[in-house]
């Protein structure tokens, strides 16, 4: 049984990876500022502000100091010059008993 140490830990080591965001609007990657972040028991939380402007956000990524992509989410919702958006990244970290049948075809 993996503790909850453990998974906390693993958890902080995640997040504390991530450290861009950006957005796709109608073809044009755009930088977007990640507004929190944070560990709730084994729950990973990102939100990211979207940004100003219109048009339509067709991707968000989250990524580390490197430019790799961590996590990214297809979306295709109307971005408007009267609000922003913020978008929610969730990841629950849990542990899992493998079936002998997982574990063999891998």
């Amino acid at each position: 049984m993996i503790t909850e140490k453990l998974i906390k830990a693993t958890a902080n080591f995640i997040l504390s990876c991530i450290t861009t965001a950006e957005i796709t609007v109608d073809g044009v990657v755009e930088q977007v500022a990640i507004i929190h972040k944070e560990v709730q028991d084994n729950l990973i939380k990102i939100h990211t502000q979207t940004g100003n402007g219109s048009g339509t956000i067709e991707s968000i990524r989250l990524k580390n100091a490197d430019g790799d992509v961590l996590m990214e989410k297809a979306h295709n919702v109307e971005r408007s010059n009267r609000y922003s958006l913020v978008t929610k990244f969730a990841l629950r970290l849990e542990e899992r008993m493998l079936t002998a049948e997982e574990v063999l075809n891998g």
